[in-house]
């Protein structure tokens, strides 16, 4: 029995459309495993209280002193104002990790001892990070982000 396929124009069209739903069926599957995360998972309620976050942030950017930050050898250091120390800096800083929620952490403001806050990253993964400092000074509250490489 020889079996030969006729090379014609309807064969060119029935591999062309075989490939393209090979190809599309590959796509969907690939797509079905890529992690995405929410950046918010209540993302209605934030939403709702966002005229609260730009109220702080624009009373941030009225501040003559802001906190300076550095990041070295997997240390963060925050400067704070000396001012911010006699005005009872009360906050939280959440590092926001934008690939994957699950390494999101929080760390407490203390400047009680010296006005800079040393946070060790080094064992945390490398790559982008959003630093979001949230708190209250003389019961006036304050917002701000800052985007550090650990590297």
């Amino acid at each position: 029995m020889n079996l030969k396929i006729k090379w014609n124009w309807g064969t060119g069209i029935a591999i062309f459309l075989g490939l393209f739903i090979l190809s599309l069926i590959a796509f969907i599957l690939f797509t079905l495993t890529i992690k995405y995360d929410l950046v918010e998972s209540n993302y209605y309620d934030k939403d709702l209280k966002y005229q609260e976050q730009i109220d702080k942030s624009k009373r941030f950017a009225l501040l003559k002193e802001k906190p300076k930050i550095q990041t070295k050898n997997g240390f963060i250091f925050i400067d704070f104002p000396k001012s911010y120390k006699s005005d009872g800096l009360k906050g939280d800083i959440l590092f926001y990790r934008p690939s994957d929620k699950n390494l999101d952490f929080k760390v407490k403001i203390d400047i009680a001892n010296d006005t800079i806050q040393v946070i060790d990253i080094s064992k945390k993964a490398k790559g982008i990070w959003i630093l979001k400092f949230n708190w209250t000074m003389k019961d006036t509250a304050y917002y701000f982000e800052e985007e550090i490489l650990n590297n």
